[in-house]
């Protein structure tokens, strides 16, 4: 399966933002798994960098 991981969804973790963390940790986690890749978009690491 792959997986296109919204930026917000990035910064959630990183930043630790209390209302979302434990949810995007769990999609975060996904990628541990055999047969899922996760995927960032180009932009999103621009997006990332300037945020935190």
């Amino acid at each position: 399966m792959r997986l296109l991981i919204d930026t917000n969804i990035v910064l959630d973790v990183l930043l630790q933002r209390e209302l979302f963390c434990r949810e995007a940790v769990k999609v975060m986690n996904l990628a541990q798994h055999d047969d899922v890749h996760e995927y960032v978009s180009a932009s999103a690491i621009t997006d990332i960098l300037h945020c935190i």
